[in-house]
C-alpha cells in the first residue's frame, strides 16, 4: 500500500486487541464516534474514518480541485463528490501522503497492513496458499463483513 495515490473510502483503523469487542470508540481530536467490531483478536473501525485533522491535530488540507489532486504531494483529503454530506456515509477520502505520514488515525489505531489484513483473512476462512498471494487474493471473505454477515461489520456490500 506504499504506491497507493488515493487511499480511498477503505480508510479503516485497526487495532490489536485481545480485550472484548468496544461497542465505540471517540476519537479525542475531534469528537468523532466510530463503531468498532472484533473480529478473532484484532478490533476494527466498522465504519469509514472522517477525521480531516492529524494526530497532533493540525489540519488535513481539503483539496476539491481535480488538477490539484493529482498534482499535490502533501496530505490531502476530500469528501465523496466534494459534497460533506457524504460524510458520515462515506467517510473521507484520502490521499496517499497523508496515509503514509503514520498520523491519520486516532492515537492507538493505525492504518491495517498487510499482515493485518492476512490476519483478518485467515479468520474469514481464506487458506494460507491464497494468504500467501502477493496479487489479488481472496473469493468470498468480503461478502461476510456485509451488513448481515457474520462479522457484524457495518459497510455493506463494496462490490
Amino acid at each position: 500500500m506504499k504506491k497507493v495515490i488515493l487511499f480511498l473510502s477503505l480508510t479503516i483503523c485497526y487495532f490489536f486487541s485481545f480485550s472484548q469487542a468496544q461497542v465505540s470508540f471517540k476519537d479525542a481530536r475531534d469528537g468523532e464516534v466510530y463503531k468498532t467490531v472484533t473480529i478473532g483478536t484484532q478490533t476494527w473501525f466498522a465504519e469509514n474514518l472522517r477525521t480531516t485533522l492529524y494526530t497532533d491535530s493540525s489540519e488535513i488540507k481539503n483539496i476539491t480541485e481535480n488538477s490539484e489532486w493529482k498534482s499535490t504531494t502533501i496530505g490531502a483529503f476530500c469528501w465523496y463528490n466534494n459534497d460533506i454530506a457524504n460524510k458520515n456515509q462515506y467517510g473521507a477520502l484520502y490521499n496517499g501522503y497523508s496515509v503514509n505520514t503514520g498520523n491519520l488515525c486516532p492515537s492507538g489505531w493505525h492504518v491495517p497492513t498487510d499482515d493485518d489484513w492476512k490476519i483478518l483473512e485467515k479468520q474469514l476462512g481464506m487458506n494460507q496458499n491464497e494468504i500467501d498471494n502477493i496479487k489479488l487474493r481472496g473469493t468470498i471473505q468480503g461478502n461476510v463483513l456485509k451488513v448481515g454477515g457474520s462479522s457484524g461489520f457495518d459497510q455493506g456490500n463494496r462490490i
